[in-house]
C-alpha cells in the first residue's frame, strides 16, 4: 500500500513471486499485471475510488446523520459482489476502473437501503431507490459554447 511507488517495500511481481502465485494484491499505485508460470495476474489499486462515491451520495439521499460501520460494511459486500468471475479467476480483487460509476450506484443503493432499514423506513423497495440514486447521480454532460 506504499506511495509513491519508487517506495515500495514489495512489488506485485515481488509478492507473486515468492508465494508461487498465491498471493491476492491490492496495491496502493497502479502496476501493470504480473505474469507468473503462464498466468497473468491483475494488481488492483486499493484505494477508496469504488466505496466513497457510492456512500457519500448515498449519505446525502438518505439524509444519515451518522457514517457507521454497518454502512461500510454493506457497501464493501456490495463493492465485493460486483468482482465478477473473470476478474476474480485473474487475481483481481476489485471491479474494472471502466466500472466505477455502475459499481458506485450499485453501493449507494445498498447503502440507502441500510440506512433505511435501519430507521425503520418502509421504502419503495431497491428498484425505486436504485432510480433514485441513477437520477442524483451527476454526469459530465456539458453545453457547448461558440
Amino acid at each position: 500500500m506504499s506511495n509513491p511507488t519508487s517506495k515500495v517495500e514489495c512489488t506485485p511481481a515481488e509478492a507473486i513471486r515468492w508465494s508461487q502465485g498465491r498471493a491476492i494484491v491490492a496495491t496502493g499505485t497502479a502496476f501493470d499485471p504480473v505474469s507468473y508460470e503462464g498466468k497473468t495476474h491483475v494488481i488492483g489499486q486499493a484505494n477508496n475510488v469504488f466505496i466513497f462515491p457510492g456512500m457519500g451520495l448515498a449519505c446525502i439521499l438518505s439524509g444519515a446523520e451518522e457514517v457507521t460501520d454497518a454502512l461500510f460494511l454493506a457497501a464493501a459486500r456490495r463493492l465485493a459482489d460486483c468482482v465478477g468471475q473473470d476478474r476474480l479467476d485473474a487475481g483481481a480483487i476489485y471491479p474494472d476502473q471502466k466500472e466505477l460509476r455502475n459499481v458506485s450506484a450499485h453501493i449507494a443503493t445498498t447503502v440507502v437501503g441500510e440506512v433505511y432499514r435501519q430507521r425503520g423506513v418502509e421504502s419503495h423497495g431497491r428498484e425505486s431507490i436504485e432510480q433514485m440514486v441513477r437520477e442524483a447521480m451527476w454526469y459530465p454532460d456539458y453545453p457547448n459554447y461558440e
